[in-house]
């Protein structure tokens, strides 16, 4: 907010540290300066070196840095390009292309020609357009996305972060027109090898099932998913799964939830990843295992209703009424409002003969969610109760 708020304060600060004509990113103390505004104002936390990196390198006062030098370099590359916008939009174009030649050399300054005509050396301001898409800096995104265009055109790349501009602004139609005309330019021989065609498959993904096109959404995110291979995989988009595994929970596709979700677990375990696993893996019948991932979700948080809720599904598929009684205590306690669950919980204590318990979860699931489906188990349970046919009718 105060970037978006004090954007004059926060461009004179950037260029006081710039150090003037002459910079050099490896000797020069005004490129940490630079660096360490650009983490103050525009980044919530740094980001984590890569897994596998070498060890934090040390700065010449021997504190740590938590960056790696290509991250170090993205950084500074994205304070100039913003130096670069300022000064253009204050029609000073000298400045503007020093700052921007600067910017574009720091990114770019070990990249060769590029092998393929349609995959061009990473631009600055596309960086810098992704960074302040991610700080919700969207107005001057869009002024940095027309600048690239004026540059240098409607590249891949660029209709890449144009979508995700578009996406931002909910306006989705135009953001899958973007996305399909990045896929088309991508070579036949690239596609699946190459991140930026995953990157498309994974934001169409998300444009359709933010237009509730699921179809289309689950088409997309299966391509990405299929081409997410080997190192890649650890970088595994957690909204694409979770989408893609709650798309196939409800076309009852279970062993693919199942296979995804373990992916979105291993790499990015939390009560959300535990528990799709664990929902996929009760429609498998595989209990045990279930079971263990649950626990797994119960020990991140162990107030969360519907986890409770589904330990005490597979007590009862188990037989254990005891153990599931105490799950279901815990589930009511903290909140469970999800009529599926208790639909679930009812079925199997009727299953097992307690007709008293299944008759009051099937009036939960009811009150959270009436409809035709949930009347009819009611009904069904108070008639092996003895309830006579002017008692059904009169509570129908």
């Amino acid at each position: 907010e105060d970037y978006r708020t004090n954007f004059h304060a926060v461009f004179k600060a950037l260029h006081r540290c710039a150090g003037g004509h002459s910079f050099s990113i490896n000797t020069s103390e005004s490129a940490k300066r630079v660096l360490d505004i650009v983490e103050e104002l525009l980044m919530d936390e740094k980001p984590p070196p890569p897994s596998g990196c070498a060890p934090c390198s040390r700065e010449e006062d021997g504190t740590e840095s938590s960056l790696t030098s290509s991250q170090q370099e993205r950084a500074v590359s994205f304070a100039f390009s913003l130096l670069a916008l300022y000064y253009r939009r204050g029609s000073d174009d000298k400045r503007s292309k020093r700052f921007s030649d600067v910017a574009s050399h720091v990114l770019n300054k070990t990249a060769g020609d590029p092998p393929h005509s349609w995959l061009k050396q990473e631009s600055a301001l596309l960086l810098a357009a992704e960074k302040l898409l991610e700080v919700g800096a969207t107005a001057t995104a869009e002024l940095v996305l027309e600048d690239e265009k004026q540059r240098h055109g409607e590249s891949t790349e660029y209709l890449v972060s144009q979508a995700k501009l578009l996406r931002t602004k909910k306006q989705y139609a135009e953001a899958e027109t973007a996305l399909n005309l990045a896929g088309e330019s991508i070579p036949e021989t690239k596609m699946g090898r190459e991140p930026l065609f995953l990157e498309i498959q994974r934001l169409l993904g998300h444009v359709h099932f933010e237009q509730e096109k699921f179809e289309q959404a689950a088409t997309a995110y299966e391509v990405y998913f299929e081409w997410l291979v080997g190192e890649a995989v650890a970088s595994a988009d957690p909204l694409a799964c979770r989408r893609i595994v709650e798309l196939y929970m409800k076309k009852k596709r279970f062993k693919e939830a199942k296979d995804i979700s373990l992916i979105w677990c291993k790499f990015v375990p939390s009560v959300i990843s535990w528990l799709h696993c664990g929902a996929a893996c009760i429609r498998l019948g595989e209990l045990d295992i279930a079971r263990h991932v649950l626990v797994c979700a119960n020990e991140l948080d162990r107030e969360h209703p519907k986890v409770w809720g589904l330990l005490a599904i597979i007590s009862l598929r188990k037989g254990n009424v005891l153990l599931a009684k105490e799950a279901l205590t815990q589930a009511l306690r903290f909140g469970l409002n999800d009529s599926a669950v208790f639909v679930e919980l009812a079925t199997c204590s009727f299953k097992l003969g307690r007709l008293e318990l299944a008759q009051f979860l099937a009036e939960k699931a009811l009150k959270f969610e009436k409809n035709t489906a949930n009347q009819d188990i009611l009904t069904e349970i108070r008639k092996h109760r003895g309830y006579t046919q002017q008692e059904l009718t009169k509570d129908t």
